[in-house]
């Protein structure tokens, strides 16, 4: 985004680092919330498996995956930023 923009025009440091340090650590807070809540749907959705049917609930448990999925690479590249921007 436009922090990050900043940050490479600053040459990684200063102010601009801090920001993306900051938004890197609420990052890791969000994916753990995420990962909490697709733990909490899936429990739901299994115990709807009589109503939703099993081939709804799978395809439900893939899209839970595939978001899952994307949180985790999220909190990866913000990780490999971090390391980044400690050198």
């Amino acid at each position: 985004g436009e922090e990050l923009d900043e940050l490479v025009e600053a040459s990684f440091g200063g102010a601009e680092a801090g920001k993306v340090t900051e938004m890197i650590d609420n990052l890791g807070k969000e994916e753990y919330e995420a990962d909490r809540m697709q733990h909490d749907l899936l429990q739901k959705l299994l115990a709807m498996e009589d109503e939703l049917g099993a081939l709804n609930i799978v395809m439900w448990m893939k899209v839970l995956q595939a978001l899952g999925d994307i949180a985790n690479n999220a909190e990866k590249t913000a990780n490999r930023i971090r390391l980044f921007l400690s050198k």
